[in-house]
């Protein structure tokens, strides 16, 4: 380990080998050799997408031109800063938004590059370390880390827009917006480009339904159209494109109605029923549905599935298009 800590920091390996009576290739060796177990260690996740395994996806993902927006050439309002505001929350306002388009390279590069690092890191034999796949996975993920904190930059100020409608309980501001950027972060992590979404709609649910944990208000007003399903929420959250300067959180319920008006009768009653759906946010298991609806578990099971399908069908990237 002290060997390997002088590499990191400079020391040639001739001057570590003559320090530890070794040769530079024994010295080599070794420093590989703890790079390799590291990444072995590493935990390495991502959102899979069939179009990786496609002979041209390098070309295609890794090479595509993804060029920012200014936010005031966006087609955007103006934002007016209050004076007050400090300098670092101001700065985040300077940011580059990104287009739909950037966005959806931005994550499919993202996860590209996760999904190459832990291919070529499946091919490292411990031994016989060859240090040119040890090498490459980590450049791999750096690249990944680099556009991860790009789409965390451009969206930080979404995170101080919540935020700054939260304050007044027991958090203050900057513990709220420290508190948000966790949850963005985790956020970039899950999200499924596929899927048609843009990410600050998903973002900014998982940092409300993050808030509601910590601040009572904003769990009383959840409450009224929380659910134990999050793929219903994301459905419906998704038909919104965010503005991070005009929150409206009640913006989701309407947007869950409408999905939900794209039901039968059954289909809806199965699903606000059963994910508590309604004002009062209870939930029914499948087995108090099917009895309360004059049909077995099992039909209201199949109600459910049904149901999730079409509004997968509804909310697919063509027709969020016309829906956004």
């Amino acid at each position: 380990i002290m060997i390997y800590r002088s590499f990191l920091q400079g020391v040639s390996a001739q001057a570590l080998a003559s320090q530890y009576h070794r040769t530079p290739s024994s010295i080599y060796r070794l420093v590989n050799e703890i790079r390799a177990k590291q990444l072995l260690e590493r935990k390495i996740s991502y959102i899979h997408n069939q179009e990786f395994d496609a002979s041209d996806a390098n070309k295609k993902i890794l090479n595509a031109q993804i060029k920012v927006v200014p936010h005031n050439q966006a087609g955007k309002k103006t934002i007016k800063l209050s004076a007050e505001l400090p300098p670092y929350l101001k700065s985040l306002y300077e940011m580059p938004l990104l287009t739909a388009e950037n966005e959806r390279d931005l994550f499919r590069m993202y996860n590209y590059l996760k999904y190459k690092a832990g291919k070529i890191r499946s091919k490292i034999d411990m031994e016989a370390v060859v240090s040119s796949q040890v090498k490459h996975a980590e450049t791999m993920l750096l690249r990944a880390n680099v556009i991860k904190n790009q789409i965390i930059r451009s969206n930080l100020r979404l995170v101080v827009s919540i935020a700054k409608k939260h304050v007044g309980g027991v958090q203050g501001l900057f513990e709220l917006i420290s508190d948000g950027n966790v949850t963005l972060m985790k956020a970039v992590e899950k999200f499924d480009y596929s899927r048609g979404f843009r990410f600050s709609t998903y973002a900014s649910w998982a940092i409300i339904r993050n808030f509601a944990r910590t601040v009572p208000k904003e769990k009383h007003r959840l409450g009224h159209f929380a659910t134990g399903q999050d793929e219903v929420l994301d459905l419906a959250a998704s038909l919104r494109s965010y503005d991070p300067n005009e929150l409206n959180l009640f913006e989701l319920r309407e947007s869950i109605d409408a999905l939900l008006g794209q039901l039968t009768p059954n289909e809806r009653s199965v699903l606000i029923q059963h994910y508590g759906l309604k004002a009062d946010g209870r939930t029914k298991t499948l087995d108090q549905l099917g009895r309360s609806l004059g049909m077995s578990k099992e039909r209201a099971r199949q109600i459910e599935i049904k149901a999730i399908k079409k509004l997968r069908t509804i909310m697919s990237p063509q027709e969020f298009d016309l829906l956004t």
